[in-house]
């Protein structure tokens, strides 16, 4: 008799809204209840008692189990990191210290973990930046009319997003996954449960170059102990338990090998499009054609990474150039440099 339909500005049934749900109801039987639908939320009127407590309450948990679904992924990726790191701290480097090779245990050890301190950086602040909404003064109003609009709004910004009800900027697309307009939209990534777009490419960026340059240095490191590529036992104990850990390492390596390999061409496809000043929907939409927003290679760097290259590298957050509604074009930038010469 109940369906729950997510709508993204829709109230729920408790007082203040929040619930972000609607509902639509058939009687029950017997219950002497009936419910219309006022182009919103659904009013139920009733003689029961508790009618829209229950409704709220069931309405937050199926609410709770949507989100808590959609942080598995995000959960999967952080296990399997996790994973990678103490098998080969635990499997790898500990033997390398007890056997007397403590100087290579130094090096090896000490440079996986400044890996994963920044690769673990730059996954949380990929999945915990909001890649950039549409501020409330691009909101469309119902007393908006044409002219009011240009007065606000150019012209050849004002494409409409019948769903968030704002006036979409340049390069803003909306997300089905989010149910809201994103700044410079380049994609959903489920395995962040986020967007990403205009404030968080630079994190997402640097979180797949260093998550290659990790897992590539874990197969370089210990492909001659991999059990699957030589004859000889690696592991002296030859119990259950030294079967298991052979095992563990030699899994540890063939999904490190297949993450470095994959990440690897995903980093050099997302650095190419920040070089070339584009996103992944514009890189489809667009294809060979000209592109309106490449400014140069340094330029469109700087408006990914931000302005000092000292800063480049690190998961900090340094704010991208300009605002992520106006986006000055290569025309015009060469136009403005004429003008003032």
């Amino acid at each position: 008799f109940l369906s729950l339909y997510p709508l993204p500005h829709a109230h729920a049934l408790c007082g203040t809204g929040g619930c972000g749900a609607i509902w639509t109801a058939a009687p029950l039987p017997g219950s002497g209840e009936r419910s219309r639908l006022l182009g919103g939320p659904l009013v139920v009127e009733g003689k029961g008692r508790g009618s829209r407590g229950g409704f709220c309450r069931v309405a937050m948990a199926r609410a709770v189990r949507r989100r808590a679904v959609k942080w598995l992924p995000v959960a999967a990726v952080s296990v399997c990191m996790a994973w990678i790191y103490i098998t080969y701290m635990v499997c790898f480097v500990a033997p390398l210290w007890h056997s007397g090779h403590r100087v290579q245990a130094r090096v090896c050890g000490g440079v996986v973990t400044v890996l994963n301190l920044l690769l673990w950086a730059s996954y949380f602040r990929s999945c915990a930046t909001h890649p950039g909404r549409v501020p409330a003064e691009w909101a469309i109003s119902a007393d908006d009319v044409e002219e009011e609009a240009s007065e606000r709004i150019p012209v050849n910004y004002r494409a409409r997003c019948p769903v968030c009800k704002v006036y979409k900027p340049a390069r803003t697309h909306h997300c089905s996954k989010c149910q809201q307009c994103i700044l410079m939209y380049d994609h959903h990534c489920p395995w962040m449960n986020n967007c990403v777009g205009w404030r968080n490419k630079k994190f997402f960026v640097l979180f797949v170059t260093y998550a290659a340059l990790n897992f590539g240095f874990v197969c370089a490191t210990t492909f001659n102990r991999v059990e699957i590529l030589q004859p000889v036992h690696p592991f002296p104990d030859r119990s259950l338990r030294g079967a298991m850990a052979a095992f563990n390492f030699s899994l540890m390596w063939v999904t490190s090998a297949l993450l470095s390999l994959s990440l690897a061409l995903f980093s050099a496809l997302h650095l190419k499009l920040i070089v070339e000043n584009r996103t992944t929907v514009e890189a489809y939409i667009l294809k060979r054609g000209p592109n309106p927003y490449d400014r140069g290679v340094l330029a469109n760097l700087q408006q990914a990474f931000g302005r000092n290259p000292l800063w480049w590298g690190l998961p900090v957050l340094v704010e991208p150039l300009g605002d992520g509604l106006w986006w000055p074009s290569a025309t015009s930038a060469s136009s403005a440099a004429s003008s003032s010469v």
